[in-house]
């Protein structure tokens, strides 16, 4: 049963159903309400739209990129910034497709292209996808208050159950399960902190990216930062989290919308969210596409300088 309830939420039919639903609905509401948004957006700021999406840059281009091939050189694997960067984006945009399936594989196959090993691959992979997770699900505790009781105990567990995925014990045996042979290090504990660290700086960028679009169309005080950032690692997790919706579009949308909502009018909170999200698209096939022409120039390089 569990099985056939994946596979459907991984069916293309499934994703196009679910964005025809979206996009039927957004624009109902943008139609219901458009008085207010005309209103609205007749008073924005462009130049702190545009602002906005620095922190989010930032994010992607630098603290990612950084994480990845840290992480990497700390368990033997000596990956650039700019290699991470190629891998991290090329992977990344693997999002944008049903099941989030193209996003492991794309992590795999270009982390090969690099020389790394498998278990490595899958080290890293699994140890920074749960570090995300656990530090997203701590920077959301602000809004827990938010939630009905069932949500509120997944926020509460979801940091310790990641958390205890990455103990070296517990990770050595899941690995087994699928590697034949190990050869890569445990991470050591400074460099979980570390990484953790930088996920949280990352969550607090992109709330301030977050606050910075909500001031684009609406007065709001810096008092409410952390709940704004809280939201912003709120919708980003669960975003992740629902394989059916595309990087999370829609899903993280109605999220931080839904949360902004009890500190700015809903049509403000909504224009922010849904103008931050199309920046951070044109970001993300940026970066894939600057990766892509890298990766594809070296690989005819090699191609020629092998003849």
């Amino acid at each position: 049963m569990k099985k056939n309830i994946i596979a459907l939420l991984r069916n293309p039919w499934v994703t196009r159903t679910y964005l025809a639903a979206l996009l039927i609905s957004v624009l109902l509401f943008l139609l219901s309400h458009r008085g207010e948004f005309l209103k609205i957006l007749s008073a924005s700021e462009p130049a702190l739209l545009l602002l906005a999406i620095i922190p989010y840059v930032s994010v992607v281009a630098l603290i990612n990129p950084y994480l990845h091939s840290f992480a990497y050189k700390e368990i033997g694997s000596d990956i650039s910034l700019w290699q991470a960067f190629r891998i991290f984006h090329l992977s990344r945009i693997g999002n944008y497709l049903p099941g989030r399936i193209w996003f492991a594989s794309n992590y795999y196959i270009f982390s090969k292209k690099m020389n790394v090993s498998t278990d490595k691959i899958a080290r890293n992979f699994i140890v920074l996808n749960a570090l995300l997770f656990m530090t997203g699900g701590i920077c959301s505790l602000p809004i827990i208050n938010l939630f009905d009781p069932a949500m509120q105990n997944l926020i509460l567990v979801f940091p310790i159950l990641m958390l205890l995925l990455i103990h070296p014990r517990i990770l050595n045996r899941l690995l087994r399960l699928v590697l034949v042979r190990q050869t890569a290090e445990d991470f050591k504990y400074r460099f979980l902190l570390k990484a953790s660290v930088l996920y949280a700086l990352a969550y607090g960028l992109l709330g301030l990216g977050l606050y910075i679009a909500v001031s684009a169309y609406t007065r709001v005080s810096l008092y409410h930062l952390p709940l704004i950032i809280a939201a912003a690692s709120c919708s980003l997790v669960i975003g992740l989290l629902a394989i059916f919706a595309p990087a999370g579009i829609g899903v993280s949308e109605g999220i931080g919308a839904a949360v902004l909502s009890r500190v700015v009018p809903l049509e403000a909170a909504v224009m922010a969210v849904v103008s931050l999200r199309m920046l951070m698209v044109l970001v993300d096939f940026s970066c894939a596409i600057v990766s892509a022409v890298s990766v594809s120039r070296e690989e005819k390089a090699l191609a020629l300088s092998s003849r």
